[in-house]
């Protein structure tokens, strides 16, 4: 469909930008936009918990302290998912 409203699209990732402009009111298109930016931050920051997750049972738990609390742990992982997330931030410029 993008194909044939727009002609001249240069490249595919364009299409749904553009698509979005060209039937969307204004109002749809922020909605349209706050969604996109929901559903990246909720990407990330799923991402996030996962990986601080991983760290902190299969590195932390096993290895770093070994017999401490749930809790404990808990507190680690809560600890650990800002640096995480930090590290993703700095990572996008290299992608």
């Amino acid at each position: 469909m993008a194909r044939a409203d727009f002609p001249d699209l240069a490249a595919i990732d364009q299409a749904y930008p553009l698509m979005v402009k060209a039937y969307l009111p204004h109002g749809l298109i922020g909605l349209v936009v706050a969604g996109l930016i929901a559903g990246g931050y909720s990407t990330f920051d799923s991402i996030g918990i996962g990986i601080s997750s991983l760290f902190v049972r299969d590195i932390y738990a096993r290895f770093i302290v070994k017999n401490a609390t749930d809790a404990h742990y808990t507190r680690v992982g809560r600890i650990t998912v800002p640096f995480i997330m930090a590290l993703g931030f700095a990572y996008v410029p290299f992608i």
